[in-house]
């Protein structure tokens, strides 16, 4: 299943561009893939193809595009392969599997092993048959009916959005816990404490009545959730107010 993808998955995947007809759309593979920790780039005889215009969409995949290997045939570029996806917006019966690709992800990706090469055709008409005969799965990503093709930069960024996602999630997760510290309720203390000399020094509670009025300003502080960073800017703030009022 998806969520026992490891880590190492990211360096399992291979990308291969059939016979790409714009380097400008290389370049933007590019960047897709760095967006997503992915590294490994290959070509097959690319039409025209032009380092320095990838290089314009790359933008800081300057990295990936100059370690990308280039290969002359597409059986070369297979030879190493232990296993052949191919995606078509449309499959063909000769395939040796059709699927969704998340269905082919949840089939196969326990089993992940060597490397796994991802087949993205030409920008005008996909992979020819003589692409898709070689491959043990042809898939596709799930679209609307009326407009199934996506362009080559967004095949790629869907699927390796696909593989990557339980990894990213959790990465992120954890970034964002250290990022977030939170605060200890040592500093809602403080903050009520500040709260309360403010509104003795104002006068606020013989002007509001409800004795309900202060418990929610102090409830509403807690239920906002700020983190520890934030705290300590309501805190910093609540001083300055104080200091204001003596």
């Amino acid at each position: 299943m998806r969520d026992n993808i490891s880590d190492k998955t990211f360096d399992l995947f291979e990308v291969i561009l059939v016979e790409p007809q714009e380097s400008l759309n290389v370049g933007s593979v590019a960047r897709a893939m760095k967006n997503l920790g992915f590294s490994r780039l290959s070509l097959v005889a690319p039409r025209g193809y032009s380092f320095e215009k990838a290089k314009i969409t790359a933008r800081w995949a300057e990295d990936l595009l100059a370690q990308a290997k280039i290969y002359n045939t597409f059986e070369e570029s297979l030879s190493e392969a232990t296993e052949v996806v191919g995606f078509a917006a449309k499959t063909e019966s000769f395939a040796y599997e059709n699927l969704l690709f998340g269905d082919w992800l949840e089939k196969v990706s326990p089993a992940l092993n060597g490397r796994v090469a991802l087949l993205f055709g030409p920008e005008d008409n996909g992979l020819h048959h003589c692409h898709l005969k070689e491959c043990r799965y042809v898939v596709r990503l799930p679209s609307h009916q009326d407009y199934p093709a996506f362009n080559l930069a967004q095949s790629v960024l869907l699927a390796l959005y696909e593989i990557a996602r339980p990894e990213l999630s959790v990465a992120n997760r954890n970034n964002l816990g250290k990022a977030n510290e939170l605060p200890t309720w040592n500093e809602f203390f403080r903050l009520d404490a500040m709260i309360d000399e403010i509104i003795l020094k104002r006068d606020f509670t013989r002007r509001n009545s409800n004795p309900r009025v202060v418990y929610e300003l102090k409830n509403l502080l807690r239920r906002t959730a700020p983190d520890a960073r934030q705290a300590r800017i309501l805190l910093s703030f609540f001083s300055e107010i104080l200091k204001g009022l003596k």
